[in-house]
């Protein structure tokens, strides 16, 4: 009886089985591998990044060497299961403790099998990420390189339209009209340099109040925009109506600088040169309305202290 007790398990075989090795154990093991993960708070956040991952593969090799012993167990077990059928002593005296492991290695199977589906919905999820981020990465990519492109060929592009005199120079009027004009403008400049302090102040103030109320009427009508039923065409037109009745001088600033940006557009983009408009539908016809909100903010905002100098001088742009 004693040999062949000696025979049921092969030398060599069997497993080294500590019987202290419960599930208790188990997750004291899982529990000390994950206490390495809370490290104490460090500002290195690419440290705290690498232990919190460094403690996360710990994890699981623990897990992984802890499954792979029970399901070796369980062979063993099984094949002495098998050649001990007919030994009762055997049976008898180890039957509790042949239930109480396989209770143990199921119960070590489970929980690997749960941590391990928590992993690949993990990995499934961190996949989707890093496609995320790589498409977000690209699309950004892409609009860099036609931000850079776009500003290349504004600065290519800006030399060839004219400057504020040239423009002024394209209105014809007779020549003793221009003389006369020119004698008239040298007149103002003379009296406004001439002009005490407080009329000066005065006249400063009036440009700076009739820039406030052009932001003011923009607003207005951006807010009407948002319910109107017209197309921007006809809402643009309406728009530069409106402030040519209320500030002519104001209007020309709108319109010219209105009319350089859609140019600049068309120049960059379909690389034409568009013909010059007759009316203010055919200015609008290639407008929307956030060409006019950008026009007012880049005229009346970014460069309002050169816009009041010629609003002061009595020209357009």
């Amino acid at each position: 009886m004693v040999q062949m007790r000696r025979r049921s398990v092969p030398p060599g075989i069997a497993p080294s089985y500590d019987e202290s090795l419960t599930m208790g154990d188990l997750q004291a093991l899982v529990t000390s591998s994950s206490s390495s993960a809370l490290s104490p708070h460090t500002k290195n956040v690419t440290l705290l990044n690498q232990a919190d991952a460094l403690a996360r593969m710990t994890i699981e090799l623990n897990l992984r060497a802890v499954c792979g012993l029970a399901e070796r167990l369980e062979r063993e077990v099984r094949k002495l299961v098998l050649r001990t059928e007919q030994d009762t002593e055997f049976r008898h005296n180890n039957e509790k403790r042949l239930t109480d492991m396989m209770c143990e290695i199921q119960s070590v199977k489970m929980h690997m099998a749960a941590t391990m589906t928590g992993q690949v919905n993990l990995e499934g999820g961190f996949k989707k990420q890093q496609k995320e981020t790589a498409k977000v990465m690209d699309g950004f990519r892409r609009e860099v390189l036609e931000l850079k492109g776009f500003m290349d060929g504004l600065s290519s592009q800006l030399d060839q339209f004219p400057n504020f005199d040239d423009i002024n120079k394209d209105i014809v009027v007779p020549h003793t009209s221009s003389r006369m004009e020119t004698r008239a403008m040298r007149r103002a400049s003379k009296q406004v340099a001439m002009q005490p302090p407080n009329q000066q102040n005065t006249a400063t103030a009036n440009i700076k109040s009739r820039i406030q109320e052009a932001i003011n009427s923009t607003r207005r009508w951006n807010r009407d925009h948002k319910v109107t039923p017209l197309s921007d065409l006809q809402f643009t037109v309406n728009y530069l109506n409106k402030q040519s009745q209320r500030d002519p001088s104001m209007a020309v600033l709108f319109q010219r600088s209105l009319q350089k940006r859609i140019r600049l557009r068309a120049a960059l983009t379909s690389r034409k040169t568009l013909p010059q408009p007759r009316n203010l539908e055919e200015l609008c016809r290639d407008v929307v309305w956030q060409d006019v909100i950008d026009m007012v903010q880049d005229v009346l905002v970014v460069n309002g202290h050169r816009s009041a100098s010629l609003l002061g001088r009595g020209k357009g742009l």
